[in-house]
């Protein structure tokens, strides 16, 4: 993918969280257990890539009840500043191979995992 399209996709998923925490939605409408699942939680997005020794990854999801936990690892360990977030960007080393995974998991317990091994560039594509 090229570093336009990266940076195209993550300022779309930027945007749309700013979006969603500005609209938001009012406490007095807000149901006070989980809605109806929308079909079965599914990715719409994956998209991942190591350019410039960085590593950057993006997901969307939909279907499941909401809301939505996201939790990110990096090669096995946790990243709890990741937690809840879309993407994912972090320094590499180049020529060395990194494990990162998102799971996404519905109010009630489904949950579905992406996994992706990326050798890190020194360069850009």
């Amino acid at each position: 993918m090229c570093r336009r399209r990266w940076h195209a996709l993550a300022l779309a998923a930027t945007l749309m969280a700013a979006f969603v925490a500005i609209v938001g939605t009012p406490a007095s409408a807000a149901p006070s257990g989980p809605v109806a699942a929308a079909g079965p939680l599914t990715f719409t997005l994956t998209e991942c890539e190591s350019t410039g020794k960085k590593i950057g990854c993006i997901i969307n999801y939909t279907g499941g009840t909401p809301p939505y936990t996201v939790r990110w690892t990096l090669n096995g360990v946790p990243v709890p500043d990741y937690n809840n977030l879309n993407s994912f960007t972090t320094g590499c080393a180049p020529g060395e191979i990194y494990r990162y995974a998102a799971t996404v998991t519905d109010a009630v317990g489904a949950s579905i995992t992406y996994v992706k091994g990326t050798r890190c560039i020194a360069g850009f594509p």
